[in-house]
């Protein structure tokens, strides 16, 4: 007697490779307005000042348009498989991404103020560009963590990374906040606040690539489709006579 397993659906394979080559691209327009900003001091001015360098628009523009694809390629890889039997978490999550990617395209498109404008003075231009970043800080980490709980389909070590990274993540981003709000208010800066930038968004191409990995299909020989049951490991335990009967026929 054979009794088979249903297999789980096939994820993408390729999402992690196309969000690992769209993260690693978005780092290229970062590098140039690095070497052409020379103006900027990196430990201190945020990436977004780099809008202000000759190009500098359209280079900030293309880095927030390939991270915000990375969001959206995971986020139809999440709903091309969770969207048929409506699961709410993998769903849930998928939302989040989409948010995600739209936060960045806005980070984008809108620019933050130039170098030395006034404190508390901010345009609306600036004003969406900095909710849009901090958003994006929420969101992906909110998403790794719904999928990490609820997809079925991490590995426990991916599982634990996600959830581990995301606590770390929301904390920094958190006592991030409570310090720099209010020097920003008074008029004046964290000293290393360009740095400090820098690395969460290091931090941020790194999730996501581990998001994407973590949703990759397991081999082959890891998962079990089918599984041979002998006819009497299949039989119920069966009194002495009734056993009998069974194995002889």
């Amino acid at each position: 007697m054979l009794i088979t397993r249903s297999a789980r659906p096939g994820p993408t394979s390729a999402t992690s490779s196309v969000v690992a080559t769209l993260s690693l691209i978005s780092l290229v327009p970062m590098a140039v307005l690095h070497l052409t900003g020379t103006g900027l001091n990196p430990v201190v001015a945020p990436i977004s000042h780099y809008v202000f360098v000759p190009g500098g628009y359209l280079m900030v523009l293309l880095g927030s348009l390939l991270l915000a694809g990375c969001g959206l390629v995971i986020a139809a890889d999440l709903i091309r498989r969770y969207g048929s039997v409506r699961a709410r978490g993998p769903l849930a999550a998928a939302g989040l991404l989409i948010s995600f990617a739209v936060a960045l395209i806005l980070v984008g498109l809108f620019p933050t103020d130039p170098p030395g404008s006034a404190a508390g003075a901010a345009t609306a231009s600036a004003v969406i560009h900095r909710i849009g970043a901090a958003w994006s800080f929420l969101a992906l980490p909110l998403a790794g963590v719904l999928v990490a709980r609820t997809s079925g389909w991490c590995r426990a070590g991916h599982a634990r990374s996600l959830v581990g990274l995301a606590a770390g993540l929301l904390g920094a981003v958190l006592v991030f906040l409570s310090i720099h709000l209010p020097l920003a208010l008074a008029g004046s800066g964290l000293p290393a606040f360009g740095l400090l930038e820098r690395i969460g968004f290091a931090f941020l191409i790194g999730y996501l690539i581990l998001l994407a990995v973590a949703l990759r299909p397991v081999a082959a020989q890891d998962r079990p489709a089918v599984i041979s049951v002998s006819a009497r490991e299949a039989v119920p335990a069966l009194s002495g006579a009734a056993r009998n009967s069974a194995e002889a026929a």
